[in-house]
């Protein structure tokens, strides 16, 4: 269905078994060389369609992901065509911790939202360098292991991060993709870095304001940390039968500092929104239907707003579906920039 310049796309989990050419296990994962994919970690699968997801590279995986064999390599960190990669990087005068998986030929930098860490994408990593992605992602400033001085937390700066993650790897153009806040702070990457990006991908994307609802969070973070992100993943995670995904977040958020998390808040008081219409690189933008933190109006105008973007609805989804999701936003993303033959 069209709706102004951008075509949304529906996804849901209510879909039929067909019968694959080719099966084996890969992360909970069961993918065909007839390119679908389907997650079936209990009970009757859920379907979804990766395009460009063909025989050589399931065959790369089987070889990679079963047996001893398979065993030993992710021992060793290896994931799909490549090792993982973890490291310090000194990018703007600061020290920030960053990742890389897979050797493919097509690049994706992501990054995070609030305190989150690039854990956040590590799901849709593995997927991703799978389908021959090059994936990279980093801690932003306040998140994860990139501690920094509260002061230092702009979200000037943060932009700029990104640009210079992107240097530190050697990346002249990549697809860009930010999750919540990480989006926000994409679009405005894109907006004024127009050459080094060939897409964007915004999952959940945050508004670039400073509204009540981010100076209670601030001064929650400032008063009771634990207790606001407790009461934040609630809201976040609100799907069934995600206990797991709610205690990894919640490990994650706890690595930031109150102040680093309040910081990272009240950045956006002086800040200057983008303006998506001058945003003209191909866009996906992937959102949970079901999001108690951004409302599903605020992402229908936003895609109505950018020259060129494609908007995939996931139903029954909260926040953060490249942690309850993953299977879904790479299909979309695959759909969406899809291998060049």
């Amino acid at each position: 269905m069209l709706e102004g310049k951008h075509q949304q796309r529906s996804s849901s989990s209510s879909r039929a078994w067909i019968c694959p050419i080719e099966w084996f296990a890969y992360t909970g994962v069961l993918i065909s060389s007839s390119t679908e994919m389907r997650s079936a970690p209990h009970g009757s699968p859920r379907v979804v369609r990766i395009a460009g997801l063909g025989p050589r590279e399931v065959g790369l995986l089987a070889q990679g992901a079963g047996g001893e064999l398979g065993k030993q390599d992710r021992q060793q960190g290896w994931l799909g065509y490549g090792r993982k990669r973890t490291m310090f990087r000194s990018v703007n005068g600061v020290q920030l911790h960053t990742v890389m998986f897979g050797d493919g030929p097509r690049t994706l930098v992501a990054t995070g939202g609030w305190t989150g860490s690039w854990e956040l994408w590590q799901q849709p990593f593995e997927l991703l360098t799978a389908a021959g992605w090059r994936c990279i992602s980093f801690d932003h400033r306040g998140s994860g292991e990139s501690p920094v001085d509260p002061d230092l937390i702009t979200v000037e700066a943060m932009t700029e991060d990104v640009i210079g993650v992107l240097d530190a790897y050697g990346v002249g153009q990549c697809v860009l993709a930010g999750e919540s806040m990480g989006g926000a702070i994409a679009q405005l990457a894109v907006e004024h870095y127009p050459n080094r990006f060939t897409g964007l991908v915004l999952v959940d994307p945050a508004e670039a304001v400073f509204n009540d609802r981010r100076a209670m969070l601030a001064a929650g973070s400032r008063a009771d940390y634990p207790a606001t992100v407790q009461a934040f993943i609630e809201r976040c995670v609100p799907e069934p039968d995600s206990e797991h995904v709610k205690r990894w977040g919640h490990d994650i958020l706890l690595r930031a500092e109150p102040e680093q998390a309040a910081r990272l808040l009240e950045m956006w008081q002086h800040a200057t929104a983008s303006d998506p219409s001058r945003i003209t690189v191909p866009t996906l933008i992937v959102h949970g239907a079901a999001d108690a933190i951004v409302p599903v109006e605020y992402v229908r105008a936003l895609a109505r707003l950018l020259p060129d973007a494609e908007l995939v609805m996931l139903d029954g989804v909260g926040h953060v579906p490249t942690m309850t999701r993953p299977h879904d936003v790479v299909a979309a993303i695959c759909q969406r920039f899809p291998a060049v033959v």
